[in-house]
């Protein structure tokens, strides 16, 4: 039972690791487009300039957000099947 209990919590603890990556990778997206704007709002461009580099900025970080999420579900899955094989070696369902 004892086993049982260490393997479960080594999952929560893995599936929160990854849950934290991409909440972080999500919150620090936002928090960086928020400031550039905020930048690019003080600086001499016109709209159209300004658009164009809030556009490209915003597909950069959806794609960096996407990467991160990607990783992170990796991450997880990796980790579960060595907890499993662990696990598994010692005799523990």
């Amino acid at each position: 039972m004892k086993d049982g209990i260490r393997l479960i919590l080594l999952k929560i603890a893995m599936l929160m690791v990854g849950a934290s990556m991409a909440i972080f990778g999500l919150g620090s997206g936002i928090v960086i487009f928020a400031r550039i704007t905020e930048i690019l709002a003080q600086m001499p461009y016109t709209k159209a300039e300004t658009s164009a580099i809030l556009v490209a900025l915003g597909a950069v970080l959806i794609w960096l957000i996407a990467l991160l999420a990607n990783s992170s579900e990796w991450i997880v899955k990796e980790s579960f099947k060595k907890i499993d094989n662990i696990y598994k070696q010692k005799g523990v369902n």
